[in-house]
């Protein structure tokens, strides 16, 4: 067959519609890349076709099909090709499926921070992380019903969540390679070649208005080495994966190994929904750490996107994650100056607290003694959150609400007190571009 007829096969195939004008100019720019010079290779002839790689909302798998096949009638025609013209559906072929896999997942924030974990991915259904705390999240949702598990290493705890109303097995991963696989890219261009890890690898560039993708596979399996997303205010990591053929069922099982202290709770996905609406409030915030350190805020609230804190050095810190960009102030009143700074990761959300204090009590939760609270018996109770802390809750006799909140976490304890539910909150407390009179405003840089 010939190469020209094999073109307009892969157009008629493609699920994509082209106009006869547009058709007609891939098969005219075809036709005259075919008969470049024999001396010629792929990579330096001058392919006018190649205009159709930058025409808007074409798949980039039906692009670099057709640019194999072309790219394929130029090497028997030519004896040469360069290898980036088919990297790309080399990749997208070896991805079509899910197959086991793992990788070192990286994040970087803009404001410094970092994030960590080795992350394992046995099916679309079963995933496990070793965290950075040293914490390994186990979830086996091919399991009815489904169920998730946490390990604790250095304290021997184990706490198994079971969600008893699921009924059926639930695709509950991301699956990254399914995900480059479906790349759509308008400019996704070839990088050349690179080592990474001791591998060769073929480089794209694969952006788009959110996500900057750069991805790297190993010229050999075709198969991602490194993979690295930037989007606004963060950058993500992906590498040194791993492709076995499987993994050890174990390090997927939710039963934890033996010597494990375990608790098992048994949550609904109609108990991770808000129990109540919450309005504006104001509480006490007191850290407590091992090394003795300890350090106490007032927090107001204005919803979940939006706080004040009275610190105890005396400063202010305002907080709006509503917008796509998130966007703090800091008030000194020793130094009058006002400190204002913004980083492109927006919208965000706090944990809810108050909500998942009172979705401890799902009839697996610990009575605790009556405490006197504000002239009242307060009841309180015990349980474990999803993420593997032990919180004690007393509540109010009358409304329901807490009024105390203690929550062990990994390493600190936090204690939430002194509840104002009454005391009105003007929005004016919450206003990042509220500056009082007579302060310096000092930006920081953008992020």
């Amino acid at each position: 067959m010939r190469p020209t007829v094999k073109i307009k096969r892969l157009l008629s195939q493609a699920n994509y519609h082209f106009d006869e004008a547009t058709r007609r100019e891939i098969l005219d720019d075809a036709r005259q890349a075919l008969g470049q010079s024999g001396r010629e290779s792929a990579a330096t002839a001058p392919v006018g076709w190649r205009k159709f790689m930058k025409k808007t909302l074409i798949p980039f798998a039906v692009a670099a099909a057709i640019f194999i096949a072309a790219g394929l009638a130029i090497y028997v025609t030519t004896g040469s090709i360069d290898i980036a013209t088919v990297a790309w559906a080399d990749v997208q072929k070896e991805l079509q499926k899910m197959r086991p896999h793992s990788y070192l997942y990286r994040t970087q924030y803009a404001d410094g921070k970092t994030f960590s974990m080795r992350h394992y991915e046995r099916n679309s259904y079963g995933r496990r992380e070793e965290r950075e705390t040293g914490e390994i999240f186990i979830f086996d949702f091919s399991k009815v019903p489904n169920e998730l598990l946490i390990l604790n290493p250095d304290a021997k705890k184990a706490v198994k969540t079971v969600y008893t109303d699921t009924t059926e097995p639930k695709h509950i991963n991301f699956d990254v390679l399914g995900f480059v696989q479906r790349i759509q890219a308008t400019d996704a261009k070839p990088l050349g070649e690179k080592t990474i890890e001791g591998k060769t690898t073929t480089g794209f560039h694969c952006p788009d208005p959110i996500n900057d993708f750069t991805i790297w596979a190993d010229t050999r399996t075709h198969l991602p080495v490194y993979v690295e997303l930037v989007q606004p205010g963060r950058t993500i990591i992906m590498s040194e994966f791993q492709y076995p053929d499987n993994f050890d069922p174990s390090l997927f099982s939710t039963e934890p190994p033996a010597g494990y202290e375990l608790k098992v709770r048994k949550e609904t996905l109609k108990q991770n929904q808000p129990t109540v609406k919450v309005g504006r409030y104001s509480c006490t915030d007191t850290y407590r750490y091992p090394d003795g350190r300890e350090h106490t805020n007032r927090t107001l609230r204005k919803d979940l996107s939006h706080r004040r804190e009275l610190r105890t050095n005396g400063t202010i810190f305002i907080c709006d994650l509503s917008g796509a960009k998130l966007k703090t102030l800091t008030l000194d009143p020793n130094t009058q100056k006002a400190e204002f700074w913004e980083a492109g990761r927006g919208p965000r959300q706090d944990p809810d607290i108050i909500n998942i204090a009172l979705r401890l009590k799902n009839g697996n939760e610990k009575t605790l003694a009556a405490r006197e609270i504000n002239g009242k018996s307060c009841k309180g109770f015990e349980g474990t959150t999803a993420g593997g802390e032990d919180w004690s809750v007393w509540v109010d006799p009358e409304s329901g609400m807490p009024v105390l909140i203690e929550a062990k976490q990994q390493k600190r304890l936090m204690i939430i007190s002194d509840f104002d539910y009454k005391t009105p909150l003007d929005d004016s407390l919450f206003d990042v571009n509220n500056i009082p009179p007579g302060y310096e405003l000092v930006k920081k840089p953008q992020q």
